[in-house]
């Protein structure tokens, strides 16, 4: 494969500037909202852990079902954004609904369910 060189114009170089600008920025802003947890309430009543609650996730367009890794029940969902937990066996163990993970980002848990 054969690239072409980049585009080294001076609007070129300050449209990608800007650009890393706003990386750097949500990057901050996104450390900010995992320190200070703002939405605590709702992430909980989710049964999120903080990445899970405040990083986005794209998703495709299709009804999804899936069962719970736990318990097995099966789950339908919107779109193929699916949680590996259902909300029962989530709170039960002290888990992420959507990823698994112990919702407080425990790794020294010695209790994990088998």
């Amino acid at each position: 494969m054969e690239r072409r060189a980049a585009n080294f114009e001076r609007s070129h170089l300050l449209q990608r500037t800007r650009s890393a600008h706003r990386r750097v920025e949500g990057a901050l802003a996104m450390a900010v909202r995992l320190t200070d947890d703002p939405d605590k309430t709702a992430r909980l009543a989710r049964q999120y852990c903080k990445p899970c609650h405040y990083e986005e996730r794209l998703a495709g367009q299709a009804i999804t079902k899936q069962p719970c890794a736990s318990c097995g029940t099966p789950h339908t969902y919107s779109s193929t954004l699916t949680d590996d937990l259902c909300l029962q066996c989530a709170r039960k163990h002290e888990l992420c609904k959507r990823c698994g993970g112990d919702i407080e980002i425990r790794t020294d848990r010695t209790d994990w369910p088998v």
